[in-house]
């Protein structure tokens, strides 16, 4: 699709959590103009030249575990031919926040963005401890992503600079089907039949299959789980078992996107019911410490299960409610003008739902009292 304006965007896609496919997002980018070449491939020395000075996490296709290595050491491997992939790339570590906007600049679609506002606070300094949540990932083709949600449940946007890359998104309401008996979701999509997922073959059906090509962006809402491929400078077949290409190709050939993971109003909800189910799931974990003394009931409890959940999903209650109350608080100089976010009604009353699922879960609402503190902030603020 052509790039929507908001209200079409938010009405077709925010608000009933649906993914899209968008063209013409990225025109004008610098890593664009200066990372691609005329054949749509990526220039290996541009890269080099720009992020010489970044490490980076690199994984193999042989599944061993990641391991740091400087931008230049990846580009030789990558360039060599060997099948490696750089996630997770802070692109502010090179640029400083203040000039990020020279490699790209955030749509006006996505600029309402909570966790962003939240995180390049002037007093949170994200950008030298890396806790943000904008990346690049470069790799080659056959190298990919496994199943899974992003981090905190948010919505992300990934944008192809160079290349191609086949996405296999699981509708919410099928997870089930990629799901065992003991509630596990199956790391791999097209893993080996194996009995503890009987109902993988028709997981796989039920995905939704996008090509990706370079110059458009994807939107994959909150919680709706995906896997991912590099396919490379064109949409090839691909091993359906292993999802991996065959043969090695040269480093111009790999993909370069950018991506950003973000929430706001439009899946706060369906935030909090995550955060809240991941609160219990770890409560239940660690019920261990509780019974055996080792820790006291109450708030001590809950602070150590938030401990936990903050570890297994990236946010916990006291994070999350403090970006929708820095939100809320600074309206003023939040960065999404009006004709990008929700009527302010509207707004409000999302967050009111939020509200009201804390105040329901006694347990949480009791036993973290700093937490229920800043949630009577909110509700006051929206008074």
């Amino acid at each position: 699709m052509t790039p929507p304006t908001y209200t079409q965007f938010a009405e077709h896609h925010l608000k009933p959590l649906l993914p899209c496919l968008i063209h013409g997002l990225t025109e004008g980018w610098g890593a664009t103009s200066r990372w691609r070449d005329n054949e749509g491939l990526l220039k290996v020395e541009a890269i080099r030249s720009e992020l010489d000075a970044l490490d980076v996490t690199v994984h193999d296709s042989g599944g061993t575990a990641p391991v740091s290595r400087s931008m230049v050491d990846f580009l030789d491997q990558l360039t060599a031919g060997e099948r490696v992939y750089a996630k997770d790339v802070h692109l502010q570590r090179a640029a400083g926040h203040s000039t990020s906007k020279t490699f790209y600049e955030c749509p006006d679609i996505f600029k309402d963005d909570y966790l962003d506002f939240y995180l390049t606070r002037p007093s949170a300094h994200s950008h030298d401890s890396g806790d943000d949540y904008r990346f690049l990932y470069l790799g080659a083709p056959g190298t990919r992503t496994l199943l899974h949600r992003d981090v905190v449940a948010s919505h992300s946007w990934s944008a192809n600079v160079c290349g191609w890359k086949r996405w296999w998104l699981v509708r919410p309401v099928d997870l089930h089907l990629a799901t065992s008996r003991d509630g596990e979701i199956v790391r791999d999509l097209f893993a080996p039949d194996d009995p503890a997922w009987p109902n993988l073959a028709q997981a796989r059906d039920t995905a939704i299959t996008v090509d990706q090509p370079p110059g458009s962006t994807i939107f994959v809402p909150s919680g709706w789980f995906h896997q991912v491929l590099n396919l490379g400078r064109s949409p090839v077949p691909h091993d359906p078992y292993t999802g991996m290409l065959q043969g090695t190709h040269p480093g111009n050939q790999a993909v370069l996107s950018i991506n950003q993971n973000w929430f706001n109003a439009w899946c706060l909800v369906d935030i909090a019911r995550n955060l809240i189910a991941e609160h219990h799931r770890s409560a239940h974990a660690i019920r261990d410490l509780l019974d055996d003394g080792i820790v006291e009931a109450g708030e001590p409890f809950r602070k150590v299960v938030e401990e936990v959940t903050k570890a297994n999903t990236g946010l916990d209650a006291l994070t999350f409610w403090s970006i929708v109350h820095y939100r809320i608080r600074n309206q003023h100089i939040y960065p999404a003008s009006a004709a990008y976010r929700p009527p302010t009604e509207i707004e409000a009353s999302m967050i009111r739902q939020v509200c009201a699922l804390w105040n329901e879960e006694e347990e949480l609402r009791d036993g973290l009292p700093e937490v229920t503190a800043i949630v009577s902030a909110v509700e006051a603020l929206l008074d």
